[in-house]
């Protein structure tokens, strides 16, 4: 069986909700880097599975679709790490950068 197409429009909806300054952006970054086991640029340490309670529905449902491609086999990791550098990138103080 081929793995699932990469959810586009899932991944885009969390990415554009991660690069603003709410409660649900930070639970929606927290959710992307925890997929990859990685710390948010923003050093927020989440609660697990009960950030998914701060997101609404759409943000919930994009985590849900976004966690059932990733949980399996992908044709390619790539579209996930490219839009977790983009938010590194957007939110690594300056200060870290050097």
């Amino acid at each position: 069986m081929p793995p699932p197409p990469v959810p586009e429009e899932s991944l885009m909806l969390l990415y554009d909700a991660a690069c603003q300054d709410t409660g649900g952006s930070q639970a929606a970054r927290n959710f992307l880097f925890w997929l990859a086991g990685q710390c948010d640029p923003t050093e927020f340490v989440g609660c697990g599975g009960l950030e998914l309670r701060r997101l609404d529905r759409h943000l919930k449902a994009a985590c849900f679709e976004v966690l059932n491609w990733w949980a399996g086999p992908t044709k390619s990791d790539a579209p996930l790490y490219e839009i977790l550098h983009k938010l590194r990138d957007r939110f690594t103080p300056e200060t870290k950068t050097t």
